[in-house]
């Protein structure tokens, strides 16, 4: 396996074009697949999307087997953003004394990441140029969410290898990307957020409306978990606006 940021990338965007291939070849679908990304895993969408990251050939292959990109609560660094003050936050602090190893910073990051991610908001003047993002969590899903969902949704042992792939070290050249990936017509796209979501994901909201996209609010009071916390208010939300990117009417 690489160490190449973007060639990880465009390796994992392979593995999901041929996928799509797959299903397309061996089963009879009544159409074309709408893909939903969630979180991370919404920078496969702009890769797959954006009309010059991957090679000719590949993004046609995409095309082919796509009908809709679902960006389900992007991360700011899929912009190109600096973090908000809530995830450096939450990040930052020294390691505890008797915390020595590699493998033991690595479980206390992931856990950090896990209780950010999973926070709840507040949030001042969102829609203003410059909105005030929650700093402090005012609850966790840790809190309310049944304890097998919570650690099917979090999936702490991922955290180390989300932070070694990406569009591009650069952060100039992810902002470009994701416009590109944005503005093209070849595949509708759309973003998907939660009102009580992490102020990092939010500023990936903004930037993405600034850039024209099409942009739905699932709840008022959801976060990044709202899936597990709202199963069946989450896939009403998903589905209408895959209806609404496809025309069809999809759930």
């Amino acid at each position: 396996m690489t160490d190449d940021r973007r060639q990880l990338t465009v390796d994992y965007t392979n593995d999901l074009i041929e996928f799509l291939e797959y299903l397309s070849t061996h089963y009879s679908l009544p159409r074309k697949p709408i893909v939903l990304g969630w979180s991370k895993g919404t920078n496969l969408l702009l890769a797959l999307a954006c009309p010059t990251f991957l090679a000719k050939d590949l993004r046609e292959r995409a095309i082919a087997n796509v009908a809709a990109l679902i960006m389900y609560e992007a991360p700011g660094n899929a912009f190109g953003l600096t973090p908000t003050k809530d995830y450096t936050t939450a990040m930052a602090g020294p390691f505890p004394d008797h915390v020595t190893t590699e493998q033991e910073k690595k479980a206390i990051t992931a856990q950090r990441f896990a209780d950010w991610i999973s926070g709840f908001y507040k949030h001042e003047d969102i829609t203003s140029e410059k909105p005030k993002y929650g700093v402090d969590p005012v609850g966790f899903s840790k809190d309310s969410l049944d304890r097998e969902f919570l650690a099917r949704a979090e999936e702490p042992t991922l955290v180390p290898l989300g932070f070694h792939w990406g569009l591009s070290a650069d952060a100039n050249e992810r902002a470009e990307l994701a416009k590109l990936a944005i503005e093209q017509k070849d595949i509708p796209i759309a973003m998907a957020w939660n009102g009580e979501t992490a102020g990092y994901i939010l500023s990936a909201v903004k930037a993405g409306e600034a850039l024209g996209a099409k942009v739905y609010k699932l709840d008022d009071k959801g976060n990044h978990l709202f899936f597990a916390h709202e199963p069946k208010k989450f896939m009403d939300g998903i589905c209408k606006i895959a209806s609404d990117l496809t025309g069809h009417r999809v759930g």
